[in-house]
Order: structure tokens, then sequence, then C-alpha cells
């Protein structure tokens, strides 16, 4: 149980500084406007993502 929880959190870590990474680089408004998109539809599969992990 706690192996699983490492890999969650080592995972779910990684994809979040990612994330963050690409939001703080400076960029054009055209973008910075379509990474808003694939931002949110990121952390709304990454959620998902977890609670199924969670859930198993």
């Amino acid at each position: 149980m706690k192996k699983t929880g490492f890999v969650v959190g080592l995972i779910s870590g990684a994809v979040i500084g990612s994330v963050v990474g690409m939001i703080a680089d400076p960029l054009n408004d055209k973008q910075s406007k379509s990474l808003r998109k694939g931002t949110t539809k990121a952390f709304r599969t990454l959620g998902s993502v977890i609670d199924t992990i969670i859930d198993s």
C-alpha cells in the first residue's frame, strides 16, 4: 500500500511540475491561451487518473 502511494505521489509531482514549468515559460498570447486550455484539460485528466488509482 505504501509503495503505491509513493509511486502515485512521484508521478503526480512530475506531471504537476512539468505543467507549472510550461506555464512559467514566457509565451506569446496565442500560445498562452492554447496552453491554458490544455492545462485545464491536463488537470482534469490528472484528477481522473488519481481518483481511479485511489479507488482501485
